[in-house]
């Protein structure tokens, strides 16, 4: 109705309603223009929203997005790894999108490989923190932060998103050419329900930060941390995590400063045992929102998702009395969004969160027994210590049909000594093969007198069972593909068989 002006007449001049008296003429009248009224009305859209979508495309079409390349050219043309000229740049480039601008500013960062600072970008951001409270549910203002912040798209988001309200941003970087550029783009945007407060240090052992804040959010560093020293000062700083992959420190720290948490990760958090200790302390809050984004989040071959988790176990829309609480799940891979409940996807017999969890993937299980198998994959085998021929034949994953090996010239390998190789306890076991990193599995016995590579994973009884042909054949099956596929949150690359994921693996129940 907004859309419509007080001017629009809405019957025919000739029409006149006072001089309708009976209800039959009325009723005839109703009957001949209801239909285009209410189609009129119901499929309309306000002006101002049309407005808005119109700026929106004339901006792309004018400005449209850089590519990866072209981003690259800029940055080299610019000599945009230079502080002072991505400054100026910042400042200057008015032709150039926020969604790019963001982007060169990322990959303009001389630090970034050292500081493992992935480009997040607009559209992932937004997603990861669509689903935070509304504005409603804060007074005058928000208290914020951002762990791991980089050039601040999370920063802006924020404050675009909660627009009526001030935003007392703590923004923390190790690098502190980061918070320069961080700067720079604050002064452009010159948002002002914005107050930042930048801190140059290491978010896991900085001293600075010791409120909870009602909302953190960030995208912090994936990778090892190899200075011994380093790791045990992180250890120190938490009080269960262990891992030496930094994020589970970020993810530890965070739980305790924040009401509404919201990060990016590796899609491992769902199933690896390196990460058992995140996900339980994750399970202990209310998990609102995860987004599976597969490898579509970033410009490297890794598989992330974002989780939103929160102090307030509800969801008011969805959530009934006496029911616990609703996570809301989107894949990027299979584009579906659906709720299915907290306990339904973290709580199982290994350890591993299922997000795609159904009746199907329930009814399997009934069928199977679990736990058969332990695994072993070998760390020693390369292209350099194996040969075309010799005494003992080592099986690679593409050797691995169903229930058969397959000899294939171009890749099979040989060793002549078994000496000081872990994986030659296996020789000549009642152990089976399978490929490694496959969302297609199948699997094969081990040939006596051969050895296995780090390509394929060995599952061997330490109960001394002897899987049949049927048993081996059934992991080739349609029935446990889709049972897999699930096991595993359709993975494309976190797909390493485990200690956990091996015991997936089940016997039917005869």
């Amino acid at each position: 109705m907004m859309s419509v002006p007080e001017s629009f007449q809405w019957l025919e001049p000739e029409v006149k309603l006072e001089e309708l008296s009976s209800y039959s003429e009325k009723n005839k009248l109703r009957s001949k223009t209801e239909k285009l009224i209410r189609e009129s009305l119901g499929e309309a859209v306000p002006t101002k929203v049309m407005t808005s979508i119109a700026r929106k495309i004339k901006d792309y079409l004018t400005y449209p997005p850089l590519t990866k390349k072209e981003v690259n050219s800029l940055i080299d043309d610019l000599s945009l790894k230079h502080g002072e000229n991505l400054q100026l740049f910042i400042k200057e480039a008015e032709t150039v999108s926020i969604p790019d601008l963001f982007k060169i500013c990322d990959l303009a960062n001389n630090d970034r490989d050292n500081n493992a600072a992935f480009h997040t970008s607009v559209d992932i951001a937004y997603s990861s923190i669509e689903y935070l409270p509304s504005e409603a549910q804060f007074k005058s203002k928000i208290t914020a932060l951002e762990p791991s912040v980089g050039a601040g798209v999370f920063v802006f988001l924020l404050a675009k998103k909660y627009p009526n309200l001030v935003l007392e941003f703590d923004c923390v970087d190790i690098d502190k050419n980061a918070l320069k550029v961080l700067k720079a783009l604050a002064d452009r945007f010159n948002l002002h329900n914005l107050e930042i407060n930048y801190i140059h240090d290491d978010f896991i052992t900085t001293k600075k930060l010791s409120k909870r804040y009602d909302i953190v959010a960030g995208n912090p560093p994936f990778m090892k941390v190899k200075d011994a020293q380093l790791l045990k000062s992180y250890q120190g700083e938490v009080l269960y995590t262990k891992s030496n992959n930094i994020f589970t420190y970020f993810i530890e720290k965070c739980l305790m400063l924040a009401k509404d948490l919201v990060l990016i990760t590796p899609k491992a958090l769902l199933g690896a045992p390196d990460y058992s200790t995140s996900r339980r302390l994750l399970k202990s809050k209310a998990i609102k929102h995860i987004n599976d984004f597969n490898e579509k989040a970033f410009d490297v071959r890794i598989e992330t998702i974002s989780f939103y988790v929160s102090d307030k176990a509800d969801f008011p829309k969805h959530k009934q009395e006496g029911e616990e609480p609703l996570v809301l799940i989107y894949s990027y891979l299979n584009k579906t969004l659906e709720y299915k409940h907290q306990s339904y996807i973290t709580d199982n017999l290994f350890d591993t969160w299922l997000l795609y969890r159904d009746a199907a993937f329930d009814k399997t299980c009934e069928t199977l027994s679990f736990g058969v198998f332990k695994v072993f994959r070998d760390r020693q085998l390369t292209a350099g210590n194996t040969k075309e021929s010799g005494k003992y034949r080592v099986i690679k994953a593409r050797n691995i049909g169903n229930n058969q090996i397959i000899d294939n010239p171009k890749v099979n390998r040989y060793v002549d000594s078994l000496t000081q190789l872990a994986v030659s306890q296996y020789i000549n076991s009642d152990s089976i093969l399978i490929p490694n990193l496959t969302y297609n599995p199948r699997a094969a016995r081990l040939p006596k007198g051969c050895i296995a590579d780090g390509s394929a994973a060995i599952l061997y009884s330490e109960s001394g069972y002897k899987p049949t042909d049927c048993d081996i054949e059934y992991f080739g099956s349609k029935e446990f593909n889709h049972f897999y596929r699930i096991a595993r949150n359709y993975g494309t690359r976190s797909l390493n068989i485990d200690s956990n994921s091996v015991n997936y693996f089940g016997i039917r129940k005869r």
